[in-house]
């Protein structure tokens, strides 16, 4: 499975919130060992928006087979960070967000809070979690080479 999971502004954004929340998305970039991929924010120079997409998924990206359950806590704990960051800059730039999975809008993230579609998403997504957050670390260091 390949999924992405996309979000983008729904209104232009000014450049200047654009240079600061791309560096920021920069410094998360190298901050975090990403699942599958980082997050990734660009603004788009015709329409001016701010989108950005993530493959959650490893799926077919690497060559290491995964348990289930390592997987599903993976795509949980990167799908939190992303939405958390969306929550972030949504309040302190006043952004509304729109969220995709495969194409499909899944919610929205507006400065007050994410809706309760997007909240049902992430809550989704996490809900076949059966390993606790604790075991992210080991869960990376044991698949180190699936970006290889």
């Amino acid at each position: 499975m390949s999924i992405t999971f996309d979000y983008q502004s729904v209104e232009p954004v000014p450049v200047q919130v654009a240079v600061h929340i791309t560096a920021d998305a920069r410094g998360l970039q190298q901050s975090i060992d990403w699942w599958a991929e980082p997050i990734s924010v660009r603004q788009d120079q015709r329409s001016q928006r701010l989108v950005g997409s993530t493959r959650i998924h490893l799926g077919g990206y690497g060559l290491v087979d995964v348990p289930p359950e390592e997987e599903a806590l993976m795509v949980c704990r990167d799908t939190k960070i992303i939405v958390r960051k969306l929550v972030e800059w949504s309040q302190k730039y006043k952004i509304t967000w729109q969220l995709s999975e495969a194409g499909q809008v899944i919610g929205v993230i507006d400065p007050e809070g994410h809706s309760g579609l997007a909240k049902r998403y992430v809550d989704g997504t996490c809900q076949s979690v059966k390993l606790p957050m604790s075991k992210v670390d080991e869960v990376l260091k044991k698949h180190g080479a699936r970006k290889d």
